[in-house]
Parts: C-alpha cells; structure tokens; sequence
C-alpha cells in the first residue's frame, strides 16, 4: 500500500528519524545520561477535525502499516489505539472520541 506523502511531510519525517538516530546515538555513547525505566510511547494523534469514522479509519491503516490489532477502549469510555512495542519503546497512534475529550472538558464522565 503507498500512500501520497506531500514533501514538506517527507522533509518532517526525515528530520525526526534522523533526530531519533542522533539521539539514540548520543544515548550510546554518553552512558552517565540518565534515561528513564520502562515503557515509553511515542504517540501519534488522529485529526479531531476529521468525522469519527475516518479517526478509527485512521488508526485501522496505521494498525495495518505496523502489523497489529486495534485495541477498542471506547466502550469503556476510553480511546481507540493501535501500538507496537520496540522494547521498551512503543509507537501509539490514538483515536479519542468526541465524548472522551467532551467529558475531560468537564471533568465528567461521558
């Protein structure tokens, strides 16, 4: 599956893999830095301005890309999600639903 990818968004892209190598580099070589335990997500979030069925839409195509199911909390109140794990590093693309954010707006439960 290819999909278009505008120039400016190849450019972004190259500029945060090549920051994430430099980082793990520096990571390498400077073992005194303190690095935190545990897992840690590097999350991606669907367009709230696009209508909900293209946000799980979204997070379906991303699931595919990485080769994982969706996991759907939504039920529960919770976020559609898809992850996949490198370690202790986990890429998250997150779908939150209207009444997910219209509820932490409040302070209520949807």
């Amino acid at each position: 599956m290819t999909d278009l990818i505008r120039p400016f968004e190849l450019f972004d892209r190259l500029k945060f893999v090549l920051g994430l190598r430099a980082l793990a580099a520096f990571l390498e070589e400077n073992p005194g830095v303190p690095i935190t335990r545990g897992t840690r997500d590097l999350m991606f979030f669907t367009n709230s301005d696009d209508c909900e069925f293209c946000q799980r839409a979204e997070i379906d195509r991303i699931a595919a890309l990485l080769d994982v199911t969706p996991e759907d909390g939504t039920a529960e109140g919770g976020h559609y999600t898809a992850t996949k794990c490198f370690g202790p590093l986990a890429y998250k693309a997150v779908f939150i639903p209207g009444k997910c954010r219209c509820a932490s707006k409040t302070g209520r439960a949807a």
